[in-house]
């Protein structure tokens, strides 16, 4: 049996039972030759914290624990730091054309320059004069006059963030598949997920064939580095999630070979 390698709460059952059956889709998966015991054993009416974590320990070796652990965290952060907006197709056109420039995640960009925004002080707004009971060329005349005399203050962002100083190249593997054989949209998601996530990283396709991605992401900590990366896989979750499919995703430094996400 293995060794427990992480807790499933109450909180956990749903995001657990929803990954292990999406992965029990794959018929070489769980890798063993327990693989049909697995299926046999899995509780598919009633789970509970208990009865997934006595099915993990014995059927889920270290990696799959690992990448269990990932999903769970992810849905921990996303339950307490995450939520679903609903923006206007050109406010997302704007949003995307910006984070395709900063070479941000969407949640990233948004932060970085609404944050900036909110510590700039309140700007007072200058009251209209009203108009005067004069003869018409003067009213004209006084118009003109504070128009010329108006200071326009430039907006807080307007000064651009620093560029980072330091790349690092990573090689993203990605699966998309359906929830189940009844849906149809993982064509879609990918292209989505390419579309609006991916290309800010300067993405490259060395195989158009295949799930496999060369990304480069700017970063000035390893601490911001490996945010920006699981703000990534969970906005590419989430944009699978919502076409019915799910993902399986690896990533591995291409510059620092004994890193991985």
């Amino acid at each position: 049996m293995a060794r427990p390698r992480y807790h499933i709460t109450d909180g956990d059952v749903h995001v657990v039972h929803r990954w292990v059956r999406g992965k029990l889709h794959d018929t070489t998966w769980p890798q063993h030759g327990a693989a049909l015991t697995a299926w046999d054993m899995f509780p598919l009416d009633t789970p509970t914290a208990t009865k997934l974590q006595r099915w993990c320990d014995r059927f889920l070796d270290a990696a799959q624990w690992k990448q269990l652990h990932a999903v769970i965290r992810a849905a921990r952060r996303d339950k307490d730091q995450y939520r679903i907006v609903r923006l206007s197709t050109k406010a997302h056109e704007t949003l995307q054309q910006l984070a395709k420039r900063e070479k941000l995640t969407l949640s990233a960009t948004l932060e970085r320059y609404l944050s900036d925004a909110m510590k700039a002080p309140a700007v007072q707004a200058t009251p209209t004069p009203m108009p005067s009971p004069k003869p018409r060329k003067q009213r004209k005349q006084s118009k003109e006059a504070w128009a010329d005399d108006t200071v326009i203050t430039p907006a807080p962002w307007a000064a651009l963030p620093p560029t980072p100083s330091k790349v690092m190249q990573v090689k993203l593997w990605l699966r998309v598949e359906n929830n189940s054989k009844f849906v149809r949209g993982k064509k879609k998601a990918r292209e989505e997920i390419e579309r609006s996530i991916l290309r800010v990283y300067q993405m490259r396709k060395p195989k158009p064939d295949r799930g496999e991605y060369v990304l480069t992401i700017p970063y000035e900590t390893d601490e911001e580095l490996d945010r920006t990366i699981e703000d990534m896989l969970t906005e590419a979750s989430h944009t699978a999630d919502y076409r019915h499919c799910f993902i399986k995703a690896d990533v591995q430094s291409l510059d620092d070979p004994d890193r991985s996400w």
